[in-house]
């Protein structure tokens, strides 16, 4: 089994496994999100495919809202609180898609794996030969 990381050109030893990534978009049509990389992996982008598992994306759509909603939460309380500022809060809020608890798996196996279903980066709409 041959496992490969999905950012082509990037330094296995300069990339975070354990970093974050913020949900940049969920796109209803395509059954899609894009996530960025948060921490050594800002600047990088990918996107997962759930067109053929349309349950699953609504699944993880409500666990992404559900978390979206949290944060949104924890800002409020913290400007009341008076622990941040409006405009600290303003900021967050504009980032509140972070998805604190989201660590993708990196290393895929290709041979399991369903062509749409491959995770590519964000831009790229042809085939998941960048690996």
């Amino acid at each position: 089994m041959v496992k490969k990381l999905v950012f082509p050109g990037e330094d296995i030893n300069n990339f975070d496994f354990e970093a974050l990534w913020d949900v940049v978009e969920m796109n209803d049509d395509e059954k899609s999100f894009t996530y960025a990389g948060t921490g050594k992996n800002e600047g990088l982008q990918f996107t997962l495919g759930y067109k053929s598992r349309p349950e699953e994306y609504e699944r993880v759509k409500k666990i992404h809202l559900e978390d979206i909603e949290h944060n949104k939460k924890l800002f409020s309380k913290e400007l009341s609180e008076h622990k941040i500022s409006e405009d600290e809060y303003k900021e967050k809020i504009k980032k509140a898609s972070v998805v604190a608890d989201f660590i993708p798996e990196f290393f895929l196996d290709e041979d399991y794996l369903e062509e749409e279903d491959l995770a590519s980066p964000a831009g790229s709409a042809d085939s998941p030969d960048f690996f």
